[in-house]
């Protein structure tokens, strides 16, 4: 019976860990073990950062919400036959991959909308950022 429950609310707890890594420290050097990892996200830093919080904060907040609705249909099944709490958490568990391949696809989504199939972010130049020198000395702009 513990069983069940525990794999009933493994997805979710693993949402809000992760999320909140992501989110909050974000991962700062491109990796194959740790953060958000696809082509599209991996293309550069910026691209990186931004998939990492955005996805980030989609999985903490809706492994917060998976967590309390399977919580909430979990709790009447504990005392019900044993296949009846299975069926419950087995359901919850294809919920819960559901919304996790929905974030995957908004992710891909928002990194499409914002940067283009090299990782540059639409709407600005390719070559370097310029901004106004903030260090005191003269002489035209410094690089970002």
């Amino acid at each position: 019976m513990a069983g069940w429950i525990i794999s009933g609310v493994v997805i979710p707890v693993c949402m809000i860990l992760c999320g909140f890594h992501w989110w909050k420290h974000t991962p700062q050097n491109i990796n194959g073990l740790v953060g958000y990892r696809t082509g599209r996200s991996m293309k550069n830093k910026d691209t990186w950062i931004f998939a990492n919080q955005y996805a980030g904060k989609r999985l903490w907040t809706w492994g917060w919400v998976t967590l309390a609705i399977t919580v909430a249909v979990l709790i009447p099944f504990i005392r019900s036959a044993r296949d009846y709490l299975g069926t419950a958490a087995n359901t919850a568990v294809l919920v819960q991959a559901v919304v996790v391949i929905e974030i995957v696809y908004l992710t891909q989504k928002a990194l499409a909308a914002r940067f283009d199939e090299n990782g540059h972010r639409i709407g600005e130049s390719s070559g370097p950022r310029y901004v106004k020198r903030t260090d005191g000395k003269k002489g035209g702009r410094s690089r970002k």
